[in-house]
């Protein structure tokens, strides 16, 4: 690859669900995916997806907060990507 790109990181939001929700439904470049392995930056929400199925306790023992997502940046100008999550976050 002549650039080399991508990461995954996570997000631990302030406001938990509510705060989720926010990003969820203002990111316009970031698209919602219950796994990862795109080019195309996208993310996930644990507490709905991956680690449904697991007690509260249990996610908060594994650091799983309401309000943690998880993303997975793909190959957008990171620009693009910054500012979609600044609007997004209410920035």
């Amino acid at each position: 690859m002549p650039r080399i790109q991508g990461a995954m990181l996570s997000l631990d939001l302030r406001g938990g669900a509510l705060a989720v929700e926010g990003l969820m439904t203002r990111a316009r470049l970031l698209e919602f995916a219950p796994s990862f392995g795109d080019v195309a930056t996208t993310w996930t929400y644990p507490t709905r997806t991956s680690h449904r199925r697991v007690s509260a306790e249990e996610q908060a023992a594994m650091g799983i907060g309401p309000g943690l997502v998880r993303v997975s940046v793909g190959l957008e100008d990171v620009n693009d990507l910054m500012a979609d999550f600044d609007q997004a976050l209410g920035r």
